[in-house]
């Protein structure tokens, strides 16, 4: 338990990032102006855990005020590829079919995060500080968030994504 409080404490936008992710990952895709684009659900994707990924690279760059040990920077890229992983066995089962999970989107996925972890490695070895840019993150996947639940909620034959038969 003292574990799981030490994590909130270090990493508390990338769990409110998480717990968004897993709300929109089990919520019935949203129609919207761009669904006629092929392939944009994998650049949401990629955004959703560039973004997720982002947060929690500079969260672990302000939580060791220097550069953390090359395991945690490892475990750091790991932890949003994995948690997508398990995000995409799961969806077949609780969302009644709404939707599935695929390979392609799990590798959109990891490329958010591997970009993610890209671009600060660069913004560090240029020595910016990059924990002024979590604001931005934060802010950006805020407003998309808000956008893909006025959505959901607004459309008459979505139902809230637990399996309610009443």
């Amino acid at each position: 338990m003292k574990q799981l409080i030490s994590f909130l404490r270090c990493y508390p936008f990338f769990t409110l990032l998480l717990a968004g992710i897993c709300v929109a990952c089990f919520c019935k895709v949203p129609h919207t102006s761009l669904n006629h684009i092929e392939f944009i659900d994998k650049f949401v994707h990629a955004g959703m855990y560039l973004v997720a990924g982002g947060c929690m690279r500079i969260e672990c760059m302000r939580h060791y005020k220097q550069e953390p040990p090359r395991y945690i920077l490892f475990l750091i890229w790991l932890a949003p590829i994995l948690f997508s992983g398990v995000i995409e066995l799961l969806q077949p089962y609780f969302t009644d079919g709404r939707r599935n999970g695929e390979w392609l989107d799990f590798a959109s996925n990891a490329a958010g995060a591997t970009l993610a972890n890209l671009i600060l490695m660069s913004m560090s070895a240029l020595r910016i500080k990059a924990y002024k840019v979590c604001y931005l993150f934060v802010l950006l996947y805020t407003l998309t968030f808000k956008q893909i639940v006025d959505q959901y909620f607004t459309a008459k034959e979505n139902r809230f994504p637990v399996a309610y038969t009443g």
